[in-house]
């Protein structure tokens, strides 16, 4: 009893180690950018209470979680929601991240989070995959479903199905979204 009170408190104080080192990404990004880029790009960097309070938001979970995250910055989001996950008394089983981030800097500071929540995950019990997509979320999305000569093959994202077939409908089962 003991030692699952000390391995509890020794992953609660990791998981929160890893939520600190996130938001100084998020710092150091913010002090990097300039005001005009990041009003240009539409960067908000979300800061880790703000995250944390969103992540808490997510009702119960299935055993298999898919989150994308549409404008991922330095994975603030993402990292709150694997935290979240990580500490509830059902886990879940497996957790997918589907990250889209345009800018490269920030692009680095997500793989470096997401590296660290697949850590942390890992050591919860909880098999962790990510994948970060260094391109706009919109545009891409647009080519799927435009389905047109200069669009990608119609594509399966998680259990989200996308038919970019002329005059088939579009059809969708849940997914998380950020």
């Amino acid at each position: 009893m003991l030692t699952n009170c000390i391995q509890a408190a020794r992953s609660s104080h990791r998981l929160e180690g890893l939520l600190e080192r996130v938001d100084l990404f998020r710092l150091d990004a913010c002090r990097k950018l300039s005001g005009t880029r990041r009003a240009k790009m539409g960067q908000f960097l979300t800061p880790m209470p703000t995250a944390r309070l969103m992540a808490s938001m997510f009702g119960p979970q299935q055993p298999f979680v898919q989150l994308l995250d549409a404008g991922a910055g330095v994975g603030s989001l993402s990292a709150a929601f694997a935290v979240e996950m990580c500490n509830r008394d059902e886990r879940p089983r497996y957790l997918s991240i589907t990250a889209y981030e345009l800018d490269p800097m920030l692009a680095e500071y997500l793989e470096d989070t997401l590296a660290a929540c697949r850590l942390e995950c890992n050591r919860a019990g909880v098999d962790f995959e990510f994948t970060v997509l260094q391109e706009d979320f919109i545009a891409a999305g647009t080519s799927m479903l435009r389905g047109d000569l200069f669009g990608q093959k119609p594509q399966e994202f998680g259990n989200v199905k996308w038919r970019a077939v002329p005059g088939a409908e579009l059809t969708s089962r849940s997914s998380l979204c950020v």
